[in-house]
């Protein structure tokens, strides 16, 4: 079966904050990282309706996830979170060409993305680039690469 890419709905927000964080951990953080991150990973019917958000769907079951948020004619990625079991299959371009097709329709000239580290090489092969790093929202001390895609 194909993969399909279709609007989020406010019944998948518990599937999607458990992807989140099966994703995250994937990179081996240990547990007192990942509760600090907890809340930061959780998707709320409120997050799909004050942003743009898609699932990837791959046999009637969500493998995967992305959305952005507004700021003027910039979009700022806040999720993008693929199933382990199925990283490097093509659900993340997928799903980055969604996101970039629905900023351009709203007249986004450009995305943003506060990265974990563990993505930057992904993010870099999709044409972002690194224009500094910021500090994380989870974690104390921790900085993050933030990266800009002109669209």
């Amino acid at each position: 079966m194909p993969l399909k890419i279709r609007v989020a709905r406010s019944s998948d927000v518990e599937v999607l904050s458990e992807l989140a964080m099966r994703s995250k951990a994937h990179w081996g953080y240990d547990p007192a990282f990942m509760a600090s991150c907890r809340a930061e990973l959780t998707i709320t019917p409120d997050d799909l309706c004050v942003g743009h958000y898609w699932v990837a769907e791959k046999y009637h079951r969500i493998v995967g996830f992305g959305g952005f948020s507004l700021c003027g004619t910039i979009g700022e990625v806040e999720h993008l979170f693929v199933e382990p079991s199925h990283h490097g299959a093509g659900i993340g371009r997928a799903l980055m060409a969604a996101l970039q097709d629905g900023a351009r329709s709203v007249g986004v000239d450009c995305l943003t993305v506060d990265s974990d580290p563990n993505a930057l090489e992904f993010y870099q092969h999709m044409g972002f680039c690194q224009i500094g790093e910021v500090p994380s929202a989870s974690v104390a001390g921790r900085s993050l690469p933030h990266l800009k895609l002109d669209l």
